[in-house]
């Protein structure tokens, strides 16, 4: 029967098609595909499915797809591929089809270009020496470590081999300080030595190593190598560090000595304290039989009531006065100043490590006996270990001048702690640290030196001074007898040109002897002179002689013109 709402089927049923296989109910057919006469679906050979949409195949909707005649260059992107889920999709719409495709414009474009073979050069062939020179070296030292002992050998210019020697030899021509305190700065660790043996057990080359490697298998082959060149550096600066020990004992020994022994200082002290128990008196500071060094540093700045003078000051120009030894007290506490700057702890620890450095020398010198006494070099020559030869001996020294070291150190310290009690010093800092007290005695040198130097300098510049005035006084005194000396030789020469000067004509001419204005003969004075009228002649005369003798050139020249004409009045 037909199914129902679907179309009746022909008289006698659709017969099979030939070769075609039926469609299963329910398998709608695509779209764009028409119906056979009929309405059954269209009928498809054996093997071929519905292609899907948006499928890889050649045809898509039954249309090919153009295939280009060359391998083409890829377009990486991201496909969508299968049916579209949304029916608003965009490419729904889109039909690639109806896009035209300039085929040989995109083949020549886009199309993979073929590789051309390349030319195989012919390797020329090495000798044996250029092969050897291009082998590579084998490296097994960090990069770092390796750099910095390239640079170290750099600077030694001399093979391993000479260096193995120089150190077994303990060459101290060849290994000066510089070198040896270069060389350790390079010294291969245990570790580093194992490696390269580890290289060489398993059939490596020792030709292959590189320079740093060579360098650490040459001289890894010396015990305990390290341990060698620091007794060596030691050996070298042994007795510079001996010497610098011994005469910073010796500065502190000569300290203590001038302190006690110093008549000045004693002396000092002496006048500090009874200057301070005389500005104390009726306190409770007052009637002390001694002082604290410390207090030392306030005599400076213990000042006058004008504030211009300090005691100290005050202390030294009584000094000067009495000419006192107290102005020897810098020559006598000379070496106060050195005490000063050093360091009794650092003294110590520097003995007890030049000690514990050759119980290490006697340790190397004990395992030295049990290490063989002969090594080969790369020439095939064997060297002799000199180390016990040669450092045994200074072992044996060094030994003995280090214990006497000790001993002086150690007598000197008692001395040094002995004086700070016998200053019966409060201050703990003072009694705990020996070379403050010196430092405090130093310092106090140094002012009573500036306030002497002060001193003397007022000394000098009042000197100066008085001299000055002498001088000066000198001088008023030699300008005034100068001055009375040209007053009276004026008046003597005026009185004697007076006396012997001719006569003054009446016609009106000018004096040969005077200098000022022309005065004419008939004037009032001249008038009242010759005729005499109010006074004698004698006594004008008289008069005009004392004017003459008190007055200057010029004023006494109309004088004595005066004089004259009275003169001849008289005789007249």
């Amino acid at each position: 029967p037909p199914p129902p709402g679907g179309i009746p089927p022909p008289p006698g049923g659709i017969p099979p098609p030939p070769g075609g296989i039926p469609l299963p109910p329910g398998v709608p057919l695509p779209p764009g595909v028409p119906l056979p006469p009929g309405g059954g679906p269209p009928n498809l050979p054996i093997g071929m499915g519905i292609p899907k949409v948006g499928s890889d195949s050649a045809t898509d909707r039954g249309r090919k797809r153009l295939k280009p005649k060359v391998r083409m260059r890829r377009f990486h992107w991201e496909a969508i591929k299968g049916k579209a889920k949304n029916k608003e999709s965009f490419w729904n719409d889109v039909d690639d089809f109806k896009v035209e495709i300039p085929q040989e414009e995109m083949e020549v474009m886009f199309a993979v270009k073929k590789k051309k073979p390349k030319k195989k050069k012919k390797k020329k062939t090495k000798t044996g020496k250029e092969e050897a020179k291009v082998a590579t070296k084998v490296k097994l030292l960090e990069t770092r470590r390796a750099y910095n002992v390239n640079i170290v050998l750099a600077r030694q210019r001399a093979s391993n081999e000479v260096i193995k020697q120089a150190i077994l030899e303990l060459d101290e021509h060849f290994l000066d300080s510089e070198r040896v305190s270069q060389l350790l700065t390079i010294c291969p660790t245990e570790e580093e030595v194992d490696l390269i043996r580890g290289y060489l057990d398993t059939g490596g080359k020792q030709h292959s190593l590189d320079t740093a490697e060579a360098y650490f298998f040459a001289v890894g082959s010396i015990p305990r190598v390290k341990n060698r060149l620091d007794i060596l550096e030691f050996k070298q600066g042994f007795g510079s560090s001996l010497d610098s020990i011994t005469s910073t004992i010796s500065v502190i020994t000569q300290g203590v000595n001038q302190v006690k022994e110093s008549k000045a200082f004693k002396e000092i002290l002496q006048t500090i304290l009874a200057y301070g128990n005389f500005l104390n008196y009726g306190t409770s500071k007052g009637g002390c039989r001694g002082f604290s060094l410390s207090t030392l540093d306030r005599i400076a700045s213990t000042k006058s009531n004008d504030n211009k003078t300090s005691l100290l000051q005050f202390i030294v120009s009584k000094a000067h006065a009495n000419d006192s030894r107290i102005l020897k007290l810098s020559d006598e506490l000379s070496m106060c100043s050195q005490i000063a700057k050093l360091d009794l702890d650092k003294i110590q620890s520097q003995i007890q490590e030049i000690s514990k450095i050759l119980v290490k020398v006697k340790k190397e010198l004990d395992a030295s006996k049990k290490s063989r006494s002969r090594f080969r070099l790369f020439s095939s020559r064997e060297v002799t270990d000199e180390f016990t030869n040669k450092i045994k001996p200074f072992y044996k020294t060094a030994d003995d001048k280090i214990k006497n070291v000790k001993l002086t150190f150690e007598r000197t310290n008692k001395d040094l702690q002995s004086l700070v009690k016998s200053f019966e010093e409060k201050n703990e800092d003072l009694r705990k640290h020996p070379p403050k007290l010196f430092e405090t005695i130093a310092n106090f040198v140094d002012s009573f030196s500036s306030a002497q130097k002060k001193h003397l300098q007022e000394q000098k510049n009042a000197e100066r001074k008085r001299k000055a005035e002498e001088a000066k006084t000198k001088e008023k005194k030699a300008r005034q007898r100068r001055r009375l000396a040209r007053r009276e030789s004026r008046v003597n020469a005026n009185s004697k040109e007076a006396k012997g000067s001719t006569k003054v004509s009446l016609s009106g001419r000018r004096s040969p002897l005077s200098t000022g204005k022309r005065r004419s003969p008939t004037s009032p004075k001249l008038k009242r002179a010759s005729e005499g009228t109010k006074q004698s002649p004698n006594s004008s005369m008289q008069h005009l002689e004392v004017k003459v003798m008190r007055t200057g050139r010029r004023r006494s020249n109309t004088y004595a013109m005066q004089l004259r004409m009275l003169e001849e009045a008289a005789s007249s």
